[in-house]
């Protein structure tokens, strides 16, 4: 999990300005270092059931689950970067972004540790959906965090990142709330200015709503989240669920 972990920070420090391109060979150096980093991610599985002694059966799901999901992770952070560059987009196209990044990576997570343990199919889905809920409800309190008036420093705003508070706010006609024309007017500068005006923006997200959804959502995805917790806790009546419920 480390190395896709890594695959997809770099693809965010790319879409963050935090690593130029160029550093790192241009596009095709990009996609070299992220085939890399897969291709790691798999050896060490095969390590560990060397070292282990996991049956091959289990190793054999678990490189499969491996290559589909991180596959639909790193689509899913893909997805994020094309975003932030469009006017024109749907609120559901950000949320199947977030759903496919933050929460890829948590069902991946789960289910690759679920599927090494047990041949419970459905103990192994149960332990994805915990993971994918879990990730999105903990990604949207951090997308609140990047908009949150007088919130810690973000570059969420500059980036125009389409995250659920701020999709939110640019989906709300104008005429409906005034608030959301400024931030879609707002969001239409350059990136100095956006950071400039970046708490009156985050003020005016607010106010269209966009904070108040996305809070209603990660509560959603939480409540999901609780709920397969609960489920593999009764699967496993002799182990101590609290701490599984308690970080949902």
């Amino acid at each position: 999990m480390a190395f896709l972990i890594a695959a997809g920070d770099l693809l965010d420090d790319l879409q963050d300005n935090d690593l130029r391109a160029e550093d790192v060979g241009g596009a095709p150096g990009a996609a070299e270092m992220m085939a890399v980093l897969l291709a790691l991610s798999n050896n060490a599985l095969h390590a560990g059931q060397r070292k282990t002694g996991l049956p091959p059966a289990r190793l054999a799901r678990a490189t499969g689950l491996l290559a589909t999901l991180q596959l639909r992770a790193l689509g899913g952070q893909a997805d994020d970067v094309t975003l932030s560059s469009l006017d024109d987009f749907k609120l559901e196209d950000a949320l199947k972004a977030t759903l496919r990044k933050s929460g890829g990576l948590g069902r991946c997570a789960a289910m690759l540790g679920a599927a090494l343990a047990t041949d419970d199919d459905a103990l192994v889905e149960t332990a994805g959906r915990f993971g994918e809920n879990l990730a999105v409800a903990r990604q949207l309190l951090n997308d609140i965090a990047g908009v949150i008036p007088d919130g810690p420093p973000s570059t969420d705003i500059a980036l125009r990142r389409k995250t659920a508070p701020i999709a939110f706010a640019l989906a709300v006609a104008e005429d409906v709330n005034p608030a959301a024309g400024r931030v879609r007017a707002a969001l239409s500068g350059t990136p100095e200015q956006r950071a400039l005006n970046s708490e009156d923006i985050r003020r005016d997200i607010q106010e269209a709503g966009g904070i108040s959804y996305a809070w209603i959502l990660a509560r959603v995805h939480a409540t999901r989240a609780r709920q397969a917790a609960l489920e593999l806790s009764r699967a496993h009546p002799d182990k101590d669920p609290s701490w599984l419920i308690g970080i949902a």
